[in-house]
């Protein structure tokens, strides 16, 4: 209940009249357990969560033949979970774009095909604007708005280029007024014109489909070029011998900021150069990893899956 989506999850559900059931403590087979006595519909999870039912034994002991959908937020899934997940479980896998701030943004099914960065339809009464971004991140294009399923032009008034990148701003009334005593943050929150600021960078397609490809703040800064970590993560975990993979710049004096990945091995026999290999044969020349690769017994995750970038960092001896 600490994240937009179980929050508003909890409250939708109660709007229409469904059955709530909820877990104190969170453990795997009390949940499969739930489901089964209470013929469970819809369950919302975490990431983590997902993870952990993909790897479970013993889910064939209980009964899930009423679960139909489970909706996952609060960080990107990998492609090959979501394929699991729908092979496993047969269940139709939604995936959620929520902040505590502004509740859920959009939300929609998805497949392996299109799981990279897909964060679902934009939700209805949701208006989400785009502010294309030059390398250095200054505006240079005309401010965009998506009202569901149309961009256009603020100044002219013309249709837009859909699948355009930039960072993502939104406006809808279950938008937080502000951070309770702290007028700084909150203006740091919101524009000139009252719309919320994500700090997410994404896109939308001609379908009002939102996608989200990364943190403004966590871009890797590699000479005049931006390296996105989760691009590099969704190749790393591609690896047969990869269990889980997290990357973050490292300072460089010449070249402002070098790609670092930490690998945590499904297989003991996983080198260093097997790592570099899957990112030299998929990515860019500029993307490869030039701050060294490092292996790892975990990936330091919130409550929620997302990666703890600042933790990985810290963890660096220079």
């Amino acid at each position: 209940m600490y994240h937009a989506s179980g929050f508003q999850s909890l409250l939708a559900n109660i709007l229409i009249g469904r059955k709530i059931v909820m877990e104190q403590r969170f453990s795997l087979h009390s949940i499969l357990g739930s489901i089964e006595k209470y013929k469970v519909n819809v369950a919302t999870c975490y990431p983590p969560t997902v993870i952990e039912m993909i790897n479970a034994s013993g889910a064939d002991k209980y009964d899930l033949s009423s679960l139909k959908t489970i909706i996952c937020a609060g960080a990107p899934v990998p492609p090959s979970a979501v394929a699991r997940m729908i092979k496993k479980y047969r269940v139709t896998f939604l995936i959620g774009y929520a902040m505590c701030e502004a509740g859920f943004i959009s939300v929609g099914p998805i497949t392996e095909a299109d799981a990279i960065g897909a964060a679902g339809k934009i939700e209805p009464g949701v208006e989400v604007k785009v502010l294309f971004l030059s390398k250095s991140y200054f505006i240079i294009g005309s401010r965009t708005i998506c009202n569901n399923t149309q961009i256009i032009d603020l100044e002219t008034r013309k249709e837009c280029k859909y699948g355009s990148t930039g960072e993502i701003f939104v406006r809808t009334p279950q938008a937080t007024k502000g951070y309770l005593n702290n007028t700084r943050a909150t203006e740091g929150l919101f524009d000139g014109d009252g719309w919320l600021m994500t700090g997410d960078i994404g896109s939308i397609d001609k379908d009002g489909n939102l996608r989200i490809t990364d943190r403004l703040k966590e871009l890797i800064k590699h000479n005049e070029a931006q390296i996105s970590p989760p691009e590099l993560e969704s190749v790393i975990i591609q690896h047969p011998k990869v269990a889980d993979v997290g990357v973050v710049g490292i300072p460089d004096a010449k070249c402002g900021e070098l790609a670092k990945a930490f690998v945590v091995p499904a297989d003991a026999t996983l080198t260093v150069q097997e790592v570099h290999d899957i990112v030299n044969s998929n990515l860019a020349e500029f993307k490869q990893l030039r701050g060294g690769v490092v292996f790892v017994s975990s990936i330091p995750k919130s409550a929620t899956g997302k990666i703890q970038r600042r933790q990985l960092r810290t963890s660096i001896t220079i």
